[in-house]
């Protein structure tokens, strides 16, 4: 019999649940080194966090205006630029890197004016629901209910999708191709699905687990597929681990975790521009707890849809995001100078907020010296659809990453290689040596996804025909 290698990613898999195996021989090359990195399946339980702001950063066409957020100096002990200052407020910038560079050109297809954007969380390009509708559909999922179906399955919800206000155009969640997931954006009903019938009672949960089935039923069939692959010293380990987990499930199901706490249920909110500062924290503390109960292991919250018509009272904003945006720029948006404020200066007080919220988000996984650190198992990304709002850019996409899933070294800028197709477009970090140019965001998604055990080695996010791998330097990797 040929015994086939293995990752030390493979898992077992069915039904949406997947179960790391204990170390094998078919796990270790010729020259006696794990294939596939030596700490997959071990310690908590990994979580995939998305955070999306809308309608990008007010830069340019290029980067030369974007000091605003983008940092200028690489690697460690950077420049935290006004944009970012938030994160740095809240002690964060140790915990997070930001990256430079990546783009979803390679995969953007203009289909109304925000319709492209579909592609930054699918991993494929857009098509229009009917011939000649300026409405986009998507070809696949989207990267966090791709998530939830791979590895979801040992919890209540296999991910949750959250937002503020209803999401019009540019759609970020879908369950499958031409499948949108609405967002949920009501934090009572939210509260409802998720807090309502938790039973934080510790017998009761063993008694209620007693009457589950065996987590391995649902991974039988793969099972069995895998022992025809070993030899027989394997089969034996295999088998001792599969025993283990069955004495487990006997002493153990659900019992919540002692930073797990049932919230206060929310009240009216009334969804008002001016409440948009609540609002969103209010969503992302309800997800967090979700996160800490382990009701879910898989969370996006965005706080918006990318064709954005909202106001912001709270930072004395009168204007609607969509003209700050394109406000005073040579494509003949309405200028907004009745404050005496220029558009630059407003738009920058609405990315400061959004970085805010960010900020607030990290800090809640983060915890305290009396909860405990869900960075730790998690691997967080928060970006947006666009660099430049005004010029709709899928280039130099920004985002921040966090967490310690597979380990990873934080505190630092992570700049790409890039081109385009003027020199005036082209911004600094392009010159930084790679040997990758021009990163595709299904990099981003793929190695993610790799790290939390949602693909192996082998497998990757979005369009099959790109050149996608992982990218050097974050989780795992």
């Amino acid at each position: 019999m040929t015994i086939k290698a293995l990752s030390r990613r493979t898992l077992l898999r069915g039904a949406g649940i997947g179960i790391a195996l204990p170390v094998l021989e078919a796990m270790f090359d010729r020259r006696g080194g794990l294939i596939g990195p030596a700490n997959a399946g071990v310690g908590d339980p990994s979580r995939l966090v998305l955070f999306h702001w809308p309608q990008g950063l007010p830069v340019g066409w290029g980067a030369a205006d974007g000091g605003f957020w983008y940092p200028q100096t690489y690697g460690a002990n950077w420049t935290v630029t006004p944009g970012l200052q938030p994160l740095a407020d809240r002690g964060l910038i140790p915990d997070v890197n930001v990256i430079n560079g990546l783009t979803y050109r390679q995969i953007s297809e203009h289909v109304g004016s925000h319709g492209h954007s579909v592609a930054y969380m699918t991993g494929h390009r857009a098509l229009p629901e009917a011939p000649g509708s300026s409405e986009p559909t998507s070809q696949g999922p989207s990267v966090e209910q791709f998530a939830g179906a791979r590895i979801g399955g040992a919890t209540k919800f296999a991910s949750i999708s959250t937002g503020l206000y209803e999401q019009g155009e540019g759609w970020w969640s879908w369950s499958s191709p031409g499948v949108r997931s609405p967002l949920e954006v009501d934090p009572k009903l939210l509260w409802a699905r998720l807090f309502a019938d938790l039973d934080l009672d510790p017998e009761a949960a063993l008694a209620a687990a007693a009457r589950t089935k065996s987590v391995l039923d649902f991974v039988a069939d793969d099972i069995g597929r895998l022992q025809g692959q070993l030899g027989a010293a394997d089969r034996m380990r295999l088998e001792e681990h599969l025993t283990t987990i069955r004495a487990l499930e006997q002493q153990v199901d659900f019992v919540p975790s002692a930073d797990c706490a049932l919230p206060p249920e929310p009240g009216a909110v009334a969804y008002t521009d001016a409440d948009c500062d609540a609002y969103a924290k209010l969503m992302i503390d309800l997800v967090v707890m979700a996160l800490r109960c382990d009701l879910t292991r898989v969370a996006l919250v965005s706080l918006g849809p990318s064709q954005n018509y909202r106001t912001f009272p709270h930072l004395d904003i009168p204007y609607t995001y969509h003209n700050v945006c394109h406000s005073g720029g040579g494509g003949g948006g309405p200028d907004i100078d009745e404050t005496g404020e220029d558009r630059d200066t407003i738009y920058r007080k609405i990315a400061t907020w959004h970085m805010e919220i960010m900020a607030y988000f990290l800090d809640a996984l983060r915890g305290n010296d009396e909860i405990g650190n869900l960075l730790a198992s998690s691997a967080f990304i928060g970006s947006s659809e666009f660099s430049s709002g005004n010029g709709h850019l899928e280039e130099f996409v920004p985002v921040v990453v966090a967490g310690q899933v597979g380990g990873m070294e934080t505190g630092r800028v992570l700049a790409f290689p890039c081109t385009f197709d003027e020199d005036w477009q082209t911004p600094p970090w392009c010159a930084q040596p790679g040997a990758k140019s021009d990163v595709c965001i299904n990099d981003l998604w793929t190695t993610a996804l790799r790290a939390v055990g949602g693909l192996a080695d082998d497998e990757v996010f979005g369009d099959p025909t790109l050149d996608t791998s992982s990218i050097d330097g974050l989780w795992g990797t």
